[in-house]
């Protein structure tokens, strides 16, 4: 009786002791995107969403989309003056159908559909970052940009992206801001979609502000290093993600 009730009680403590440590990792994690995305206008999502789809699937999508939020209005505000706001309305015109495709996936998807979809998604972002083509904001551009930046932002939390690549080759501040100032826009309609489909209400809104101290830490933090980060950093964070992008991918085949 009493072996039972230790090993009773040595499990419960393992168990506490596992989602401590796990909870310690997200919020890491989630410093460390925030720290990336104040330098190079993105990184949150397609940092934290591969842990977070693995040791707090609750967080997405709506709590990392309201920490996300709370980055990228601190963000526009720092560099309010550096965006280009003559081209972000054909980015929007292309988000709405985006997003509204995005919040229906995920209020009829089933939830191995929407791992191996976030799976997917992460890897097309890592895949469109790492191409590094030129592309121009003309109004094509941003319109498809706009619509699988929606898309990708209201399934999976990882949006940049698709948009990030028209503005790749702007000066670095206009493009942290210009993507700040879309992000924070974007980040509004994606979680009242999600609201729309009911998959975005009180509890999630909580979830999210519970997130911001790693975001604050993040954020304040990217000041020292606002121009930006080693390109070397940079190859390691592409492969990092799409290593955690193609496991989410193949775990529901794995389950």
């Amino acid at each position: 009786m009493c072996m039972e009730r230790l090993t009773h009680d040595t499990m419960i403590a393992m168990e506490i002791m596992d989602q401590g440590i796990g909870l310690a990792l997200s919020l890491s994690i989630i410093a460390l995107g925030a720290l990336i995305q104040g330098c190079m206008g993105i990184g949150l999502g397609i940092v934290s969403v591969p842990v977070l789809a693995l040791l707090a699937p609750q967080l997405l999508p709506g709590p990392i989309l309201v920490a996300t939020l709370l980055l990228t209005a601190l963000a526009w505000h720092r560099e309010w003056n550096a965006a280009i706001y003559r081209d972000l309305g054909w980015a929007f015109v292309g988000r709405l159908p985006g997003t509204f495709l995005g919040g229906l996936v995920v209020a009829l998807g089933s939830a191995p559909l929407i791992t191996a979809l976030t799976g997917g998604m992460i890897l097309t972002a890592v895949g469109l970052t790492a191409l590094g083509r030129r592309f121009e904001p003309h109004p094509l551009s941003l319109l498809m940009g706009g619509f699988f930046s929606g898309f990708m932002g209201t399934t999976s939390a990882v949006g940049g992206p698709p948009i990030a690549l028209v503005y790749q080759h702007a000066d670095p501040a206009r493009v942290r801001s210009s993507l700040a100032a879309y992000f924070t826009l974007g980040g509004v309609i994606s979680l009242a979609v999600l609201a729309w489909f009911d998959r975005f209400g009180w509890r999630e809104l909580g979830l999210g502000l519970l997130l911001a101290p790693p975001v604050l830490a993040g954020f304040f933090l990217s000041s020292r290093f606002v121009h930006g980060l080693p390109p070397h950093f940079r190859h390691a964070l592409l492969i990092l993600s799409a290593l955690g992008g193609a496991f989410l991918t193949v775990k529901p085949l794995l389950s």
